[in-house]
């Protein structure tokens, strides 16, 4: 087992949207209840720092992997995504930054469909949390033989520095056809 540490920071702003906890009240407008809750859809710890669920970043992983398309070497027609689903994980939540002051996390207020579709006439107003500069530590373990190895580390790295420019991580991220949540890798040690 190998792990690699991986130093990221943000390039465009960062969008939360946790499912929400409380029910909306009989009688309050969607309106007045989305604008009064927003900050609830942050993902956070016990000591109340701001963090980035570490799936986010072994998603953006698969998805460049699938992007991309590259086969890994001497194993047929086997892919980088299926070695990055089963042959790394990233086991702690990153630490994003400790939610001090109010003005740390400003709503972002956009239209959606009120059943999370994509397409559909209806429009609900959302205000999600957005972080204008991020950025974090994440601890990947590597699992897999072969990406244990000098050039399975590279391709780690290749792969992740491709997440952050064409994938993203967070709500209305690029691989879903948004704009936020694009990083760049500034560090990365083994």
């Amino acid at each position: 087992m190998v792990t690699a540490q991986a130093t990221i920071k943000g390039i465009s702003p960062l969008l939360y949207g946790r499912m929400l906890q409380t029910d909306k009240p009989q009688g309050k407008g969607y309106d007045e209840f989305e604008a009064h809750i927003w900050r609830e859809r942050i993902h956070t710890d016990a000591n109340g720092n701001c963090i980035m669920p570490g799936n986010w970043f072994k998603n953006a992983l698969i998805f460049s992997a699938s992007y991309l398309q590259e086969k890994v070497p001497g194993r047929g027609s086997t892919g980088f995504k299926k070695l990055f689903m089963a042959g790394i994980m990233i086991p702690e939540d990153a630490v994003v930054k400790p939610l001090t002051k109010a003005v740390d996390v400003q709503p972002y207020v956009g239209m959606a469909n009120p059943k999370g579709q994509r397409y559909g006439a209806g429009k609900v107003k959302r205000y999600l949390p957005c972080l204008m500069e991020w950025g974090c530590k994440i601890e990947i373990v590597v699992l897999d033989d072969y990406l244990q190895d000098n050039s399975g580390i590279k391709k780690i790295k290749e792969y992740l520095e491709h997440a952050g420019r064409l994938g993203g991580v967070g709500c209305y991220r690029p691989s879903i056809g948004g704009t936020y949540g694009r990083f760049d890798v500034t560090a990365f040690k083994v």
